[in-house]
Formats: C-alpha cells, sequence, structure tokens
C-alpha cells in the first residue's frame, strides 16, 4: 500500500500552473480532523485549502476514497477528483471552449 500526501497529488496534476481558485466538496471518508464541513462549498485559495488537504491518502486503495471532492480552477482547466470503486485520480476539463479528445470520466 504506497501512501502520498493528498495536496502533493493535486499539485503533481498543477504542473507548475497557478491555481485561481478551489472548493472542497464533502469529506468522503476523511478522518474528521481534516472534515471541517465550514470550509466547504465555497471558493478558497489554494494557501487557504492546502492546510486541510494535507493528509495520506492511497490512490490506488478500492473501498473508501478516504478524500475531499474538489473542483479547483487554473488559468487553463478545471481539475477534479475520479473515484472508481473507491480509487481515485485527478483528472481535468479545459477551461474554455477548445478542440480537444473527450473522454469517458472515470475509466483509466
Amino acid at each position: 500500500m504506497v501512501k502520498i500526501k493528498f495536496t502533493e497529488v493535486i499539485e503533481r496534476e498543477l504542473n507548475g500552473e497557478p491555481v485561481e481558485g478551489i472548493i472542497l466538496g464533502d469529506p468522503q471518508g476523511v478522518p474528521k480532523r481534516h472534515a471541517r464541513r465550514a470550509i466547504c462549498h465555497r471558493v478558497l485559495t489554494w494557501e487557504e485549502a492546502r492546510k486541510y488537504l494535507e493528509y495520506e491518502i492511497n490512490p490506488d486503495d478500492f473501498g473508501n476514497p478516504g478524500v475531499h471532492p474538489i473542483w479547483l480552477w487554473t488559468p487553463t482547466r478545471v481539475i477534479f477528483v475520479m473515484c472508481y470503486d473507491g480509487a481515485i485520480r485527478l483528472d481535468s476539463v479545459p477551461r474554455n471552449p477548445t478542440d480537444g479528445n473527450p473522454h469517458l470520466v472515470g475509466f483509466w
């Protein structure tokens, strides 16, 4: 079982892009110390949200996803959590209409 901080997973997906805003959804199997609902459902800065996402996850672990769902805006993309049987990945869609190759979300 390989554990990694959820913030590291997000920052890898960002690949250097700045965060313009992030919304945390209701925690899904996240330890109560990280599950502050008062910060969910509203736009936060990355600095505000990061401290709540600094917990270890196992992205390939089936069962309970153990993460906050997110919508994260960069200048070019909207990033979100995909979940298949509890295993999670981050995916993104273009922020604005653009040519591309859509794919089915939830399959990897």
